[in-house]
């Protein structure tokens, strides 16, 4: 989520996730900023479980602070880059299934 600019076209901008963080009549910018933080929370989060640390790993090397390549990447966290290749989609998912499972409300209690 360094690069706001990729997130600008992003169907999650309209997600109640999104609205409800950024407010209802905000412009695209303030969603953009709303969506980034969003991620890049889950993402942390996912930094404090050890089942999910190589998911952060590979997700913060390439969205949240990513280094020039995934090929350094791989090789900062000592992984072979197929592993990482597999974590970066594999943390993908698990993200998607996080933000899913609280935009249904199933998070809230």
């Amino acid at each position: 989520m360094a690069r706001p600019s990729t997130l600008e076209g992003n169907p999650l901008l309209r997600s109640r996730l999104v609205v409800s963080r950024a407010g209802a009549d905000v412009g695209k910018d303030a969603r953009v900023a709303a969506l980034q933080a969003l991620l890049t929370e889950t993402v942390e989060l996912m930094g404090a479980s050890p089942k999910e640390q190589r998911y952060h790993q590979a997700l913060y090397h390439t969205y949240v602070k990513p280094t020039p390549s995934q090929e350094k990447a791989a090789e900062l966290v000592d992984v072979p880059y197929s592993s990482f290749r597999r974590h970066l989609k594999e943390g993908i998912v698990r993200v998607t299934d996080v933000l899913w499972h609280h935009e249904i409300g199933a998070g809230e209690q």
